[in-house]
């Protein structure tokens, strides 16, 4: 089992520790040697160098709701032992049904709790330290520059909500100040979509992917945006419901799905991967701002575009001319359809 220490000297909340006494049953060899039994089928192909970067390296996930979350326990199944979370929220029903490895006894705890328990469970040589209290201004640099000692890369994941523009500037610009790639994965629909900010390249960075500068002051980035920025979402699906798009823009939480979050984490994973051997020819390289790579398995899609507000207009538009044309299936996400399921749920809670 996991163990809980104190965070001394550190703005982290505690540090969940696996058991590094841990036996396998399998043998004696640690999921921190890259020759593990718990490695050999995928060295069909990776290599022995490839792994030792995954369990060299160290990750700073922002935000462990769905795509965060699922992304984290795979991170750590792949080899990676040093890791850093952060999270306010606690598990609630809808995070569940769409998050392959939380279950309904979850349910009220913390994300964060949690997520640092699976990712020891699954990896008995990690280390996590968790910040139950989120990003903010007063922690973001610890986050995002603690030194752990590590050998390789350092990689920053933001999966902040997209309704909270402010928390995920005060991250990139700290990951810029330390000098760190940050992978940002969007699961939409059936499908996602991922980029990665170099922090070298002041041409491309997160303000620019978002309508702002990087010159701008909080204030300023926040009157340009706004919460949800449609123009962010270059694969808005345009077989959807228009209705749940309008949605989106009121007071709807973001709709996502068990596929999508599957499908975000990994071209996720395969951007962090790409930057493990960034610069090695033989490699694939990661899809850096203003690239954004999109897949719809669904839909039989996958794309990389270099203007992402452009094509996201243009979606749009096939999705309004395909509901006029009652070409798209109905959803179920307007604002009567919510309310509906509601006041069912209060109804059944107050019967029992």
């Amino acid at each position: 089992m996991p163990r809980t220490v104190e965070a001394p000297g550190l703005k982290a909340n505690f540090i969940v520790e696996g058991t590094h006494n841990y036996d396998p049953p399998v043998g004696q060899v640690l999921m921190s040697d890259p020759r593990a039994p718990y490695f050999e089928r995928p060295m069909g192909f990776y290599s022995e160098d490839l792994r030792r970067r995954f369990i060299d390296a160290s990750v700073r996930i922002a935000g462990v709701g769905g795509g965060g979350f699922t992304l984290a326990v795979m991170l750590a199944k792949e080899g990676v032992r040093d890791f850093s979370i952060a999270d306010v929220e606690q598990v609630d029903a809808s995070n569940v049904g769409r998050i392959p490895l939380l279950a309904p006894e979850h349910i009220g705890r913390e994300k964060s709790e949690v997520a640092a328990e699976l990712i020891t469970y699954h990896n008995p040589t990690a280390r996590v330290r968790v910040y139950r209290d989120g990003i903010q201004t007063g922690n973001v640099d610890e986050f995002l520059g603690f030194d752990a000692g590590n050998s390789g890369v350092t990689v920053g994941f933001d999966e902040i909500e997209l309704k909270e523009p402010q928390i995920a500037l005060w991250f990139h610009r700290a990951a810029r100040r330390h000098g760190r790639y940050v992978i940002s994965a969007t699961d939409v629909e059936r499908g996602g979509m991922v980029t990665t900010y170099d922090p070298t390249d002041l041409d491309h960075t997160f303000e620019h992917c978002s309508g702002a500068r990087p010159t701008d002051s909080v204030e300023q980035y926040l009157r340009k945006v706004k919460g949800f920025q449609l123009p962010t979402i270059a694969n808005v699906p345009k077989s959807g419901d228009i209705r749940t798009l309008l949605a989106t823009q009121s007071d709807a939480p973001l709709p996502t799905t068990l596929r999508s979050v599957l499908n975000a984490t990994d071209l996720a994973m395969d951007e962090f991967e790409k930057l493990l051997t960034l610069g090695d020819k033989r490699y694939g390289q990661p899809h850096c701002s203003p690239e954004v790579h999109c897949v719809n398995p669904s839909q039989g899609e996958d794309f990389v575009t270099k203007h992402p507000r452009v094509r996201c207009t243009a979606r749009i538009a096939q999705l309004a001319v395909r509901h006029l044309l009652g070409r798209s299936p109905r959803a179920s996400y307007g604002f009567d359809d919510r309310q509906r399921r509601e006041e069912y749920r209060r109804q059944v809670a107050q019967s029992m």
